[in-house]
């Protein structure tokens, strides 16, 4: 982050199981370890604050990724109430999955956030690929299974999945996704 627009004010980690607050939980099925580490910040400018949640799904398990999600809305309720928040990472999911529905539909109806993908929210068209796996070599399409999720108190301007190379290869597996964004 930029420390001359933003200060963090406090952060924390939770673990993606049954357990949240004990390191290195594991729960459901899920292979192996994963969290969501959050921060609330101050604009410099505006006083304004935010949450941002960064989380990386289990890549294995359907329980745990499902569980995930509901775990994560509870967290972000609890954590950052009515404050806008943005909620990044490799959801190892794809949008028609139960998971990503969880998340954008509050489907479960267990949370009050209002989460939506920005790649459809942006005011302006979406920019490059609309899939982030790459494998390092070759875009495999209809695997966007990394995401930015903002709820209704954020503005996205500009969406893109990022598709640059060097020398024939990309810098990860997973192609890097940007947003610009305001917070309202």
């Amino acid at each position: 982050y930029r420390k001359e627009k933003v200060t963090p004010i406090k952060s924390g980690t939770f673990w993606l199981s049954e357990t949240p607050f004990v390191p290195g939980s594991i729960s459901w099925d899920a292979a192996i370890t994963r969290i969501c580490t959050w921060a609330e910040f101050e604009q410099a400018q505006t006083g304004e604050i935010f949450y941002l949640f960064n989380t990386h799904y289990d890549h294995i398990g359907e329980e745990a990724r499902l569980e995930s999600s509901k775990l994560i809305l509870n967290k972000i309720e609890e954590i950052a109430g009515d404050n806008p928040v943005v909620l990044t990472g490799d959801f190892n999911a794809t949008e028609d999955s139960q998971p990503y529905r969880v998340l954008v539909e509050n489907s479960e109806g267990e949370s009050g956030v209002n989460l939506q993908d920005a790649f459809y929210k942006t005011i302006y068209e979406h920019h490059g690929p609309t899939s982030t796996w790459s494998g390092f070599t070759e875009i495999v399409p209809d695997r966007r299974i990394d995401y930015i999720f903002v709820n209704t108190d954020v503005t996205v301007k500009q969406h893109a999945i990022l598709a640059d190379q060097w020398d024939g290869r990309f810098p990860s597996d997973h192609l890097p996704v940007l947003a610009e964004i305001t917070i309202d």
